[in-house]
């Protein structure tokens, strides 16, 4: 038994380390999305139409 709740604690220990990691690079990601929004709107660039 002691086998089996080290290795359930184990593995919610990466899950959790996961979605802290997961959390960080989808608010990089937004974060970059944003500035390059807020730098492209500065300089006045148009949208382009197909």
């Amino acid at each position: 038994m002691g086998e089996a709740l080290r290795g359930s604690l184990l593995s919610a220990y990466q899950a959790w380390h996961l979605t802290t990691l997961v959390m960080a690079l989808g608010g990089a990601v937004t974060g970059l999305g944003a500035a390059l929004v807020a730098t492209a709107e500065a300089l006045g660039a148009q949208p382009r139409r197909a």
